[in-house]
């Protein structure tokens, strides 16, 4: 298949695509999302599957949009996080989850402020705070959430052990962090290597790719 040219949309900034939706971040600070929206993550207050891009209504200029399996966040200019789509593990980080807690519009993560970046796996998120900490939420069944439990988390935890993170990235069962120094960590699912570290065994709490110090 060849490349096809997104409708209606001009002057994108950022793009993110996810499991069943995509999302881009225009030059104004508007968010827009396309796809699969049966459990509301394209943000748009319905649950219609959208062919063609549709605008994520946000009280708050978008710095930069992150589309997951089911979900998706923002990160807004005054350093919070908002998101929406399907919740059944708290993968929104607003406190809810399971039937009937999905949002069909960007909803304020809890307690979550400072943030510089954000990365989302299938049903978990994470934020990189101005402190260098990162925090995450969600699904947690392979050690995603990096805090050293197998506990979901409906609002955001710390991730253990990283005090100098400026990125990071969310993948299906786990998650990694660029650090200031140049290296990275890696936490999660590992039965094929994922995590660089040299094993095949998942890890709750960060790791250290070989070679990546």
């Amino acid at each position: 298949m060849l490349p096809t040219t997104v409708l209606d949309l001009a002057g994108a900034v950022q793009v993110s695509a996810g499991g069943a939706c995509s999302c881009a971040l225009l030059e104004d600070g508007s968010p827009w999302c396309w796809g699969t929206n049966y459990a509301g993550q394209l943000g748009d207050g319905t649950k219609t599957n959208r062919p063609s891009p549709v605008l994520i209504a946000t009280a708050k200029k978008v710095l930069e949009v992150a589309a997951g399996d089911l979900h998706a966040c923002a990160r807004l200019e005054d350093a919070t996080v908002a998101c929406w789509g399907h919740n059944s593990t708290g993968e929104l980080g607003d406190g809810t989850s399971g039937a009937g807690a999905d949002k069909l519009v960007p909803t304020a993560v809890t307690g979550l402020t400072g943030a510089v970046d954000i990365g989302i796996g299938d049903a978990q998120s994470c934020a990189v705070l101005a402190t260098g900490a990162v925090k995450c939420w969600g699904l947690n069944n392979t050690g995603q959430l990096g805090d050293g439990t197998t506990t979901d988390a409906k609002t955001p935890v710390s991730v253990m052990n990283i005090t100098n993170a400026q990125l990071i990235e969310g993948g299906s069962g786990l998650g990694c962090a660029y650090l200031t120094t140049g290296g990275v960590r890696c936490w999660g699912v590992n039965n094929f290597g994922q995590l660089g570290d040299g094993t095949k065994k998942n890890s709750k709490t960060p790791v250290t790719p070989t070679g990546l110090n």
